[in-house]
This record gives structure tokens, C-alpha cells and sequence, in this order.
């Protein structure tokens, strides 16, 4: 008769080497699973920043503008309507940044070309005639529909105009240009 318990019993004539075998596999048996919970507690992935109950609210984005915007003919002393994109980003853990929005037109200029070269320069040539929009100012971390309106001055030339979107988001600026057509 084999017996292999941890204590002295009736089964005291095993040998001694053989209960030294059962002990020796039963402290290793503990060994590996105090390194094993130690390595779960220790080594799991542990969320940054404090959580609440309450997930971080989405962020948002801004991009501008329509292609109606940029293909429609503007008049002298009419008002340019831009209304800017919204893409939404999953929440994340980030501070809450500002988002500033701006726009403007700047020109005339006889040709779409003649345009480009002045504005592909480090410092851009700027036309005669330039306008902007209010800046518009809000937070990543809330909805909107931004619009911008751009007042076309009266005496505003025939000919094309550099309309210039600027993003900025905390330390990141971007802009962008199309080149817009104004005739009375």
C-alpha cells in the first residue's frame, strides 16, 4: 500500500525518501503558484490616471469646408458662409485642449497659377484685398457646428482669392487653402 499524505498517519511505513519526494513537489507546487499570483497582481496592465464610474468624454475635430463652399462664384458684399466638419475621436486620456478656428480670403489674383505662386512662398504675397472671419473659439471634448462668415468686402477686384483655414489644437496648428473665385 502507497499512501502520499502531507501528514503522519497510520501510513508511517513509507519510506522516508518517499516523503521527502511528496514534500519537495508539494513546496514547489507552492512556490509556483505564489510567483504565479504575484506576476497576475503585479504585472497586469494597470489603467492610467484615476477612473471613476464616468468614461472620458469623446474629442472632436474641425476641418473646413464644403466643396459647395469652395465651388460657389462669390459676389462683392456678399458674406461667405463656411461650415466647418466635425469628426469625432474615442475618448481618450488627454487633458482637454482648445480648439481655434479661423479663416480669410486674400486677393485678387488674375489666374488660379499667378495665385499659387504667391502663396507657395515662405512668406505669402498677400493680394490687395483680404478679409477674415471671427475667430472661433471651443473645447475638444464638446459638440458643435461651427460656422464661420466672411464678410466679401464691396470693392473687392474680380478674380481669384486664396481662402485660408487655420486648426489649432493645443500645440498643433493646420492649414489648408482653396482658391475661390469672386466676380460682380
Amino acid at each position: 500500500m502507497l499512501c502520499l499524505q502531507p501528514v503522519e498517519s497510520e501510513c508511517d511505513y513509507v519510506g522516508a525518501s518517499m516523503k521527502s519526494k511528496f514534500y519537495r513537489g508539494a513546496n514547489r507546487l507552492t512556490l509556483l503558484s505564489g510567483i504565479l499570483v504575484f506576476g497576475f497582481i503585479f504585472f497586469s496592465p494597470i489603467p492610467s490616471g484615476a477612473q471613476t464610474s464616468k468614461s472620458s468624454p469623446a474629442t472632436f475635430s474641425y476641418s473646413c469646408c464644403t466643396a459647395s463652399a469652395v465651388n460657389t462664384v462669390y459676389h462683392p458684399g456678399a458674406v461667405m458662409t463656411l461650415k466647418w466638419s466635425q469628426s469625432t475621436y474615442p475618448p481618450n486620456n488627454y487633458a482637454r485642449s482648445m480648439v481655434t478656428l479661423s479663416a480669410s480670403i486674400s486677393g485678387p489674383f488674375q489666374t488660379v497659377a499667378s495665385l499659387k505662386k504667391a502663396f507657395a512662398r515662405s512668406h505669402p504675397q498677400l493680394g490687395v484685398v483680404n478679409s477674415k472671419a471671427l475667430t472661433i473659439r471651443l473645447s475638444d471634448q464638446k459638440s458643435a457646428h461651427p460656422v464661420s462668415l466672411i464678410q466679401v468686402p464691396a470693392d473687392a477686384g474680380k478674380g481669384w482669392y486664396q481662402l485660408t483655414t487655420t486648426v489649432k489644437e493645443g500645440s498643433t496648428t493646420v492649414s489648408g487653402g482653396s482658391a475661390i473665385r469672386i466676380a460682380p
